[in-house]
């Protein structure tokens, strides 16, 4: 068997399996439907600190007193983009002293996530997880994924896949939570 056939069996052999094998658990990896999860009881977020965009530190605990929406996400992940727009009008409809959202994206490059929050236009702050370890403290296993922290940083819900945080629902849940009409 000639070596040009033989690679040409293997790249379809390896197609063929990354197609099952995305067939099977793609939706585990982007929930083509977000998922909520509750049932935290009350534990506290784990703590973290992390540069943003202009090598600024923001750590969890300075978001005390503040209802705080917190995403994982990356420039690469397409539900993560569909969202984007979402978040940020979240954030300029109701953001302030009460309530933030915190945009964590884990690339190991800052490069993508810089141009990402340029072309969006995101104005809400934009932290970056190069290591990956505040996504692992938080069980992140798929993207977009967020989670819902309360004033006193205990976790309330956690969310799998694309939201649309701007629906009436959303914005209802989240307004009662910061004491806002």
């Amino acid at each position: 068997m000639n070596r040009v056939f033989a690679n040409k069996r293997f790249l379809l052999g390896f197609f063929v399996v990354l197609a099952a094998f995305l067939y099977a658990y793609g939706g585990k990896f982007f929930p083509s439907k977000p998922v909520v999860q509750t049932g935290f009881s009350g534990e506290p977020a784990p703590a973290f600190e992390l540069p943003d965009l202009k090598g600024n530190v923001v750590t969890l605990s300075e978001q005390r007193g503040k209802v705080v929406l917190l995403t994982f996400w990356a420039s690469w992940c397409g539900p993560c983009r569909e969202e984007m727009p979402s978040l940020n009008r979240l954030f300029q409809t109701i953001g302030g002293a009460d309530f933030t959202v915190l945009g964590v994206n884990i690339e190991t490059r800052i490069a993508p996530a810089k141009r990402f929050a340029a072309d969006f236009e995101l104005t809400f702050p934009v932290l970056l997880d190069t290591t990956n370890k505040v996504a692992e403290q938080y069980g992140v296993f798929n993207i977009p994924q967020s989670f819902l922290i309360d004033r006193n940083g205990r976790l309330l819900h956690r969310y799998l896949g694309y939201i649309d945080w701007m629906t009436a629902e959303n914005l209802e849940k989240l307004r009662s939570l910061i004491g806002k009409p």
